[in-house]
């Protein structure tokens, strides 16, 4: 068994961190698919505006402050919170 140091496990998780530039749509199509199940509704829409550009306006679960939110927010700030999700979901360090 090879063991490497904390330094080289950190350098490769770093290498492998999901970026705004290797996010893919499967990600984040999983990612929806779970919020959903998990009735995470604001992550859910937040999703399909980082697909699709738009969110439904009868998005079901979300308060008026979360529809606002999201009306405001664009498509690369969607895509950047989904980021963010996915690295705190596989604790991946960010710096």
């Amino acid at each position: 068994m090879v063991r490497i140091g904390v330094g080289e496990r950190d350098a490769r998780k770093k290498r492998q961190m999901t970026t705004l530039e290797t996010l893919t749509d499967a990600q984040i199509d999983s990612l929806r698919t779970a919020a959903g199940s998990a009735g995470d509704a604001m992550m859910a829409a937040i999703c399909q505006l980082a697909l699709e550009g738009t969110v439904r306006d009868d998005y079901e679960g979300l308060h008026y402050a979360e529809h606002n939110r999201l009306r405001r927010m664009s498509q690369t700030e969607a895509r950047a919170a989904v980021v963010e999700a996915i690295r705190d979901a596989e604790g991946q360090v960010t710096s």
